[in-house]
């Protein structure tokens, strides 16, 4: 492979995620990793469009897209299916999360695929972010009811918590994260994020 696009500027974070080199295959397919290393995060599909098929059922697509991700990360690879959407051209979309202490967390895969199941792309974020906190012990009631009581600090009662999930903050350490959202009639809208730090047990 040839590279055509190599990120010089690291990411804000402690950890140094989100940078990544890019390469592209004779045949036009494009392969991501993690810059540095040989960590895929990852790959597109060159395809010339043609005619479409009669779409997957939504488990038939689940089946499908769970098997291209073992074929790129081997069968024991550590993601756990969360959701599937379907776009209004058939393509699927399946995003899968790691898990530390059984919560989500925002090192993810994601598979593409189209409408007759063939492979569209793979990607990762934060690919192996939280791989060597395995093990540490995360109470999740506590970070839960702080989050409600700084909602209800500011007055916003009425907003929903969502998307609750583990991340990092700028200095590296663990929060818990929860966005507020309100909803107008039928149209959501984000209000705020807000990250609660997690003691490490």
């Amino acid at each position: 492979h040839s590279v055509i696009d190599q990120s010089a500027t690291p990411s804000a974070l402690a950890d140094g995620y989100g940078a990544y080199d890019e390469y592209l295959a004779p045949n036009g397919d494009r392969y991501t990793y993690q810059t540095g290393t040989n960590m895929l995060t990852g790959y597109s599909v060159h395809r010339v469009a043609g005619s479409s098929s009669p779409t997957l059922t939504q488990d038939q697509a689940i089946q499908a897209m769970s098997a291209y991700l073992e074929q790129f990360l081997g069968a024991d690879h550590p993601y756990v299916f969360s959701k599937v959407e379907q776009d209004n051209g058939g393509s699927w979309y399946g995003v899968y999360r790691y898990l530390l202490d059984g919560q989500p967390t925002d090192d993810m895969a994601i598979i593409a695929i189209d409408s007759t199941g063939q492979l569209e792309s793979f990607s990762t974020h934060r690919r192996g972010r939280y791989e060597k906190y395995q093990g540490i012990s995360i109470d999740i009631q506590p970070l839960e009811s702080q989050a409600i009581a700084q909602r209800d600090a500011y007055g916003w009662q009425e907003y929903d918590l969502l998307q609750a999930h583990i991340t990092k903050n700028d200095a590296g350490q663990l929060v818990w994260s929860h966005q507020y959202w309100h909803w107008n009639t039928d149209t959501p809208w984000l209000v705020d994020q807000t990250y609660i730090q997690i003691p490490i047990q």
